[in-house]
């Protein structure tokens, strides 16, 4: 069995952690170019976390932002 804190940073619970991705993940997850990636990041419809190893972005705003990009698909022209 594997302690799952082990890799838990000093004064951080697991519960504090979130899945992060980069540019090229999140490119993959939403089957798009890493420089649409880099457009919405522009344009503020996908929030990020500056770190030393560059922009990270949240898996559950990727998560959201497929979920609109979905419901606007199917809803059709207007």
């Amino acid at each position: 069995m594997t302690d799952s804190s082990a890799h838990t940073p000093p004064g951080h619970t697991v519960a504090q952690q979130r899945p992060t991705l980069t540019r090229g993940q999140v490119a993959t997850r939403l089957e798009i170019s890493p420089e649409r990636v880099r457009q919405l990041t522009i344009a503020g419809r996908l929030p990020y976390t500056e770190t030393p190893l560059g922009r990270l972005y949240r898996d559950s705003d990727v998560q959201a932002l497929a979920r609109e990009r979905e419901t606007r698909t199917h809803a059709g022209p207007q």
